[in-house]
This record gives structure tokens, sequence and C-alpha cells, in this order.
């Protein structure tokens, strides 16, 4: 009796010491941020473990995202792809993507892409004090070269069916012959913790080998800032992108002669600032150098009323703004800066009572819950 139950321990053994060391010969080694959108915002650097990463970044606006390269390291003398019918949690706002074209090479070291992004806007009635959270993962499985699933910590040539049924079969008789043997009273507790032990640590080599993401997601509502001028300037092409119109704005497009350069010159426009800012946030006001306008019915060629053809325009002066003030009116009650996502024309404007409630020259400002206008108060 007492052979075969050292026998049947051996076998135990045998079964339970190649899971124990095994190593699983694949893991992550860097997580880079390739790309971003302006308003996505990374709270913490990414962290990785094993194949394990996690992610925790915060969106503004539809359409901001996040690029990530992450370099994975195959240790193994074996080829291995990433599987392409990945499963992942379904989000209704955020969209999580990866991207690969190569094959994880044995022993090299290959590099994939994952992508998360605010895909679609979320209901205002779902935010609370202007916040959404969501916690997703999805999971990247690894295939060998034939497309089977690779099981790591085992040896390809052993069926782990069979070594989790010999393993039970095993422990269930050594449970049998302790409780049987009255002389093991000693090493009876010993033993049996052992073997259930034992089971646990065989069985998770039918785990299969799988990237593990983890994604923290805040979507924070953006509130805008723009720059109000009333009067006429020049704008490049560049700085036109961010012009917003009001209902009485003008503007015409400038062409000069043999010259790839196009201008626009502008009268009562916003200039929108890029950068959404959330309730509370610290606001940058920008630091704008414009050309001052110029007579183009004088200097150049009409076309016709909203195109003008000019020979030069190397001639006009640029001035710099980089000090500001928020007007308001205390009518607003609550929301006592300007919200100019109201405003539709340069009259509705002028009807603000000049209170400057915010001086850029000395004072900070943080953020309202709405968007925000600031016009001009001094000129460097």
């Amino acid at each position: 009796m007492k052979r075969i139950k050292y026998l049947l321990i051996i076998l135990l053994a045998l079964l339970f010491i190649p899971n124990v060391f095994a190593k699983e010969n694949v893991e992550i080694v860097s997580i880079e941020m390739e790309t971003k959108s302006d308003n996505a915002t990374i709270n913490n650097a990414p962290t990785y473990n094993g194949l394990i990463m996690n992610f925790d970044i915060s969106f503004k606006e539809k359409d901001d995202y996040v690029k990530y390269k992450v370099t994975v390291k195959n240790n193994t003398n074996t080829d291995y792809m990433i599987s392409e019918d990945t499963p992942f949690n379904i989000s209704e706002y955020v969209t999580y993507k990866y991207e690969t074209k190569d094959i994880l090479k044995a022993n090299e070291e290959t590099s994939f892409f994952i992508t998360i992004s605010y895909s679609k806007k979320i209901d205002d009635s779902l935010l609370v004090d202007d916040h959404y959270n969501e916690k997703n993962n999805f999971v990247v499985q690894l295939k060998d070269n034939t497309g089977a699933i690779v099981i790591p910590n085992t040896s390809k040539d052993m069926n782990m069916g069979l070594i989790i049924f010999l393993t039970l079969i095993v422990v269930g008789t050594i449970v049998l012959l302790i409780i049987d043997n009255k002389k093991t009273k000693k090493n009876k507790i010993g033993i049996l913790i052992l073997c259930i032990l034992a089971i646990p640590v065989i069985a998770s080599a039918v785990e299969e080998l799988k990237l593990t993401v983890n994604v923290d997601v805040n979507i924070e509502k953006g509130y805008k800032v723009g720059y109000y001028f009333n009067g006429r300037f020049v704008f490049t092409e560049e700085q036109y992108n961010n012009v917003e119109m009001l209902d009485d704005s003008i503007c015409a497009n400038i062409y000069l002669e043999e010259q790839s350069e196009h201008y626009y010159i502008c009268s009562n426009v916003i200039m929108r600032d890029n950068k959404l800012y959330t309730k509370g946030e610290d606001v940058e006001t920008k630091k704008l150098t414009l050309m001052n306008a110029f007579d183009v019915d004088d200097m150049c060629e009409k076309i016709d009323d909203e195109n003008y053809l000019c020979q030069d325009i190397g001639f006009i002066d640029e001035t710099t703004y980089d000090s500001w003030c928020v007007y308001g009116s205390l009518d607003f009650e609550s929301e006592i800066f300007l919200d100019y996502s109201y405003l539709e024309s340069d009259e509705e404007m002028m009807e603000i009572d000049s209170i400057c409630l915010y001086d850029g020259r000395n004072t900070a400002f943080k953020m309202p819950n709405h968007n925000l206008l600031f016009r001009m108060i001094m000129i460097a």
C-alpha cells in the first residue's frame, strides 16, 4: 500500500512541477503613445505586466482618439499570429481597435497598434457633473502558424484533457488511501493540501495565451473658447480654418499674382481655440498675431464681391494681441460670463454690458460651465 501511495505522489509531482516552473515566454516589453487628438488627455501613463496592459484616458469631443504602439517579445521558438476575430466588450460611445500585419516571430520583438476613440457623442443626460466614466476591456488571442489557439505552459505533444483526467484520478486515489490508512494522520493534512493545490495549478495551463487590454475612459464635456475681432483683419489660410462667422461677418478672398499664398480679409469674426476646456480648468489665453487690414479696392484688382487679386501684401503691418477681457452682463445672473454660442451678430455682441469680468493682464481665470468669448483690451 505504501508503495502505491508513494508512486501516486511521484506521478502527481511529475504533473505538477512542469507547470509550476513553466514560463509564458511571450510578454509586453513597451507601450508608447503614437499619436492623439488635441482634446484627448492621458490621465496616467499606460502600465503593463506580462500580457496585461492598462490605459487611463479622457476625451472632450467626438472623434477624439489616442493611438498606442505596443511591443511584444516572443521568447519562444514558435511563430505566433494575432487573432483577427478578437472579442471585446461592446461600447456605445467608445471604439477599440487594434492593427497588425506582422507575425510574432520566434525570439523577436513585434509591434502592433491599439486605437481608442470617442466615436459617438454621449447624451448630456448621462453626464454627472459634466463627466462620464466607462471601464472596458478586450482580449487579443494568440494563435500558432496553423491557426490553432495557443495553450501556454504545456508541451505541444501533451493532451491537456488527459493530464487533468489523470491528475484527478491520482488526487482522488491519494485522498482515499489517506482516509483509509489511520497511521498517516501526521501527513494527512499536508498531503491533502498539496493535492488540492495541484489541481488549479495544472488546470491553469488550459487558459489561452492572450493579450488583455483594460481601458478606463473618462468623457468630459468640453467648452469652447473664442476671441472676438470686430475690426477688419487679414488671416492666413491656417488662421482662417479656426474662424467662426457671425450673421453679419464679412470675408473676401485675397489671391497673390504668381504665388500660391491665399489670404482672407474679414470683419466681425471669432477666432476659435481648438482646445476645449472642462469646467474649472485653467484657461490659457492665446497670443494672436494678425495682419492689419488694408483697402483692397485701391490696392488690388477686384474680381467680384468676394475675390481680389493682389500683386503683394508683404508691406502690411502685423499686430500682436495678448491681453484679453471677458465681458458680461449682470442680467446673466448665474451665467455672468458671455457664452458666445448664443451670439448671432456683431450688433448682439455690442449690446453686452461693458463689464470686464476677467482682465487677462493680471488675473487668473477658470472655465465656467459654458462657452467663453474673449475681447482684446490692449495691444502689445
